[in-house]
């Protein structure tokens, strides 16, 4: 279906009658259509639920614009508003990734806030400049994300125009598929030498720092307005779960994320767990439970 959000943004749903849940997938190559999205909202519908599983080009890409929460918003309310969606005029969100993080700057409306019963954060931040830092400095975190900020920023800031916007897209998007016979190289052969010269230096890494300082220049003013928890107006119930070992948010963003939640009244709980983000767990047993009653307590208030 299309959400009227945006001139229409596309958007999954799975029908049930429990309660309608919105999936907020995080940046992902794949978008809306990442298996661990699909899996998440199948295995809602199972449990009955109606899930919307919308498209969000602009998280996907880490455009971090200032009006990204507002966009969030209008699709939980384009949701939440519609009766073949959500009978009751609320619903229940869960956000992954920076797209949780979003969904709780967006709920500091009162109007958004007010269609939102209880809310699932998965691997959120608190902090976004911090984690901007992280990922510039390519301190645990994935190069996808570093290269989706480089093609976010540098073509303009540096003029490589829009064939340099195209081929930093493409090294993001290798890196995203995890191709094991990359495109990039293939297409700086066709590239205009500059142009291609600067590309390599970039994501070879050989000016790296200059690069970092230049994506902070450019969004480092933006940070505030993507920082979640700045006003006490949130009063549904949140749950936070982090991995233990995420390599790209710390768990340390979501602790932090829930002591300013806390702070501004809202009934936060969190659960940071190896069970995410790492294949084997010794003691797997407790993990799993703890997680299981993480998630049931969500699916109670959903």
């Amino acid at each position: 279906m299309t959400l009227p959000v945006d001139g229409g943004i596309d958007a999954d749903v799975w029908e049930g009658t429990r309660g309608t849940v919105l999936v907020l997938h995080g940046v992902s190559v794949l978008e809306h259509r990442d298996p661990t999205q699909v899996h998440i909202c199948a295995a809602l519908a199972e449990l009955g639920f109606r899930v919307v599983s919308p498209r969000l080009p602009a998280v996907s890409a880490l455009h971090l614009s200032t009006g990204l929460p507002a966009r969030i918003g209008q699709v939980i309310r384009a949701v939440a508003d519609d009766p073949l969606l959500a009978d009751h005029g609320a619903i229940a969100l869960i956000g992954q990734s920076i797209s949780g993080s979003l969904a709780l700057c967006a709920m500091e409306d009162p109007e958004t806030c007010a269609r939102v019963r209880a809310v699932l954060g998965l691997g959120c931040y608190g902090a976004p400049g911090e984690v901007l830092d992280a990922v510039l400095q390519g301190r645990g975190a994935a190069p996808y994300l570093r290269l989706l900020l480089y093609a976010h920023v540098l073509p303009d800031a540096w003029k490589l125009g829009d064939e340099g916007r195209r081929l930093l897209e493409l090294a993001a998007r290798d890196a995203g598929l995890r191709r094991s016979h990359p495109e990039l190289p293939f297409a700086l052969r066709a590239a205009t030498p500059a142009v291609a010269r600067q590309v390599r230096a970039v994501v070879g890494g050989s000016q790296r720092r200059e690069a970092a300082l230049t994506v902070t220049a450019v969004l480092g003013s933006r940070m505030a307005a993507l920082t979640p928890a700045s006003h006490p107006r949130m009063g549904c119930p949140i749950t936070l779960l982090h991995g233990r070992h995420d390599p790209h948010i710390p768990s340390a963003q979501s602790l932090a994320l829930g002591r300013r939640l806390t702070a501004h009244g809202a009934p936060v709980s969190a659960c940071i767990t190896p069970l995410v983000g790492q294949p084997e767990v010794a003691s797997a047993g407790p993990e799993i439970e703890r997680v299981g009653r993480a998630v049931t307590r969500f699916l109670a208030q959903a």
